[in-house]
C-alpha cells in the first residue's frame, strides 16, 4: 500500500462467538513524489452486544464512532534525518444497559434499571524521530494530550443523571542504538496517564465517598506512572538456507512506578474500584519469532512479573460470624497485586502454504500457561498453574483488491479445568470463575482496498 502515491481501503470483521462487527476505511495518500510527506485518515464504527451475570443480570449495547487524522514530514534536520508526525483522534460511544434480577443464569421479565452510557474521547499527538549519530543512534520525543469524558443518564431516574471528565498529557523520550545491522540496544522512559474505563466508575453502595448515592464514584481518580524500559532486539537472516531462515528476539526489563492504581473489589457480586496509593511493578519480558522453514513459523513469548503494593490503605468488607457486613480500614503495603501470574509463557507454531498465486491456508496450534495468582489484595489465597491449548485452521484469500480470511478453531483443545477470571476482593470468598470449556469459533474478516 505504501508503494502507491495514494491508497483507500475499506476492512470489516466479524467474530460470531463474540458478537460485535466493526467496519471502517483508511485512506493513506503522499502529498508529493518524493514521498515526504504523507497524510493518513481513517474512519470506522463498531457495533457490540453482550450479556453479563453476576448478582444481577445485564444486556449491554455499545455502538460507536471513531475517526483518526496522521500527518508525517520526513526532512533533514541540520543533516540528519528526521520524520516528525502531528496527528489527533476522536472516539465516541453509547448505548443503553439494562438491568435485570439474575434468576439462576437468565434474567427476569422486570426491568430494574435502565442507564444509558456514552463516551467520548478527544487525543492530539506529536512525534519526533531524529538520526543523532549516523544512522545508528536515534532519538525520539512523543506528546499526547487526552480529553476524555464520560455522561450517564438513568432512564429511569434522571436525578441520578452524572457527567465526569478525565484529562491528561503524557510525554515519553525513548532512545535506540544500533550495535549491529542486525543488534539494537533501546530505552524509554514515560510519564503515563490512564483515565478510568467506564465499567469502572459504578459508585459502590454503602462506601463512605462525597457522592453516595449517585451513580458514578465521585472519587475515582486517573493512574499515573512513570514507567522505564531498557532492552534489547534484533533479527538474524539468512536467504541461503531454508532451515532458521530468520529469527527475531527480543528481551527488556522494565520497572513502572504507579501512583493511584485503580484496584477492583467486590460486594455481593457486584464489582467497584478505587485507587491504590502507590504500586511499583518490575519485570522482565522475553520474545523471539522464529522461521524453522519458510512454511512454518514458531513465536514464544514469557513474562516475569514482580508486582508489589508500596503504599496501600484501603478500606475493606467483609462478613462477620452473624453475616453483618463489617467495614474496616487495612494496610495491604507490601502485599503482591492479585491476579498478576509471576510467570506467563506462550508459544504458537503456524503452518502456512499457498495453494494458489491468490490462496494460501494455514494452521495453528498455541499454548499459554501461567502460575498461580494471589486473589486479593490481603494475599491469603492463590489459585493453582494452569495451561491450556487452542487450534486453528484458516484461508487467506487474495482476489484483486479484496483480501478475506476465513477462520475456525477450537479454545482448550484438552476441555481443562482452569481458573479463567479472578473475583478480586470478593467480599463473600467467591474468588474463582472457571475459564471457558472446549469451544469451538468461526470468524470472516475482509479488507477492500481502492
Amino acid at each position: 500500500m505504501r508503494d502507491e502515491i495514494s491508497s483507500r481501503s475499506i476492512f470489516f470483521d466479524f467474530a460470531r462467538y463474540s458478537k460485535k462487527g466493526r467496519l471502517g476505511i483508511r485512506f493513506v495518500s503522499y502529498l508529493d513524489s518524493d514521498k515526504r510527506n504523507e497524510i493518513e485518515i481513517t474512519a470506522y464504527g463498531t457495533m457490540k452486544y453482550f450479556e453479563r451475570t453476576s448478582r444481577i443480570f445485564r444486556i449491554i449495547n455499545r455502538n460507536g464512532l471513531g475517526l483518526s487524522l496522521r500527518y508525517v514530514r520526513k526532512n533533514n534536520f541540520f543533516n540528519r534525518e528526521n520524520e516528525f508526525s502531528l496527528g489527533g483522534d476522536w472516539q465516541y460511544q453509547a448505548g443503553p444497559i439494562e438491568y435485570y434480577e439474575n434468576l439462576n443464569g437468565q434474567k427476569s421479565d422486570s426491568l430494574e434499571q435502565l442507564i444509558n452510557k456514552t463516551s467520548a474521547n478527544r487525543g492530539f499527538f506529536f512525534q519526533n524521530s531524529i538520526d543523532i549519530y549516523r544512522q545508528r543512534f536515534y532519538l525520539m520525543l512523543t506528546g499526547r494530550y487526552d480529553w476524555v469524558v464520560f455522561r450517564w443518564k438513568n432512564q429511569l431516574l434522571a436525578a441520578q443523571n452524572a457527567e465526569k471528565t478525565f484529562e491528561g498529557f503524557t510525554p515519553k523520550i525513548a532512545l535506540n542504538y544500533k550495535l549491529k545491522p542486525f543488534l539494537s540496544l533501546y530505552s524509554s522512559y514515560v510519564w503515563s496517564f490512564r483515565s478510568p474505563a467506564g465499567n469502572e466508575l459504578d459508585n459502590p453502595p454503602f462506601i463512605i465517598n462525597s457522592g453516595s448515592g449517585g451513580i458514578l464514584n465521585p472519587d475515582l481518580k486517573p493512574q499515573k506512572s512513570k514507567n522505564f524500559e531498557i532492552g534489547v532486539k534484533g533479527i538474524m537472516s539468512r536467504s541461503t538456507t531454508r532451515i532458521f531462515p530468520k529469527i527475531l528476539f527480543e528481551g527488556a526489563l522494565f520497572r513502572y512506578d504507579i501512583e493511584q492504581e485503580i484496584v477492583p473489589f467486590e460486594i455481593n457480586g457486584d464489582f467497584f474500584f478505587q485507587n491504590s496509593a502507590r504500586t511499583i511493578r518490575n519485570g522482565l519480558e522475553l520474545g523471539a519469532d522464529i522461521d524453522i522453514f519458510p512454511s512454518l513459523k514458531l513465536k514464544m513469548a514469557y513474562t516475569f512479573s514482580d508486582f508489589i503494593y508500596d503504599q496501600y490503605t484501603a478500606s475493606r468488607y467483609y462478613y462477620d460470624k452473624q453475616l453483618n457486613l463489617i467495614l474496616e480500614q487495612r494496610d495491604f503495603s507490601n502485599n503482591k497485586v492479585p491476579s498478576v501470574p509471576r510467570h506467563n509463557v506462550s508459544f504458537s507454531l503456524k503452518y502456512e502454504k499457498k495453494i494458489y498465486p491468490w490462496m494460501s491456508h494455514y494452521s495453528q496450534i498455541g499454548y499459554w500457561g501461567v502460575s498461580g495468582m494471589y486473589v486479593d489484595d490481603a494475599n491469603t489465597e492463590k489459585t493453582n498453574n494452569y495451561a491450556v491449548m487452542d487450534f486453528s485452521l484458516g484461508v487467506d484469500v487474495i482476489l484483486g483488491s479484496l483480501n478475506l480470511i476465513l477462520a475456525g478453531g477450537i479454545h482448550n483443545l484438552f476441555d481443562n479445568i482452569y481458573v479463567g477470571f479472578i473475583n478480586i476482593n470478593s467480599v463473600s470468598g467467591q474468588f474463582y470463575e472457571a475459564g471457558a470449556p472446549r469451544n469451538y469459533f468461526i470468524s470472516v474478516k475482509a479488507a477492500l482496498q481502492f
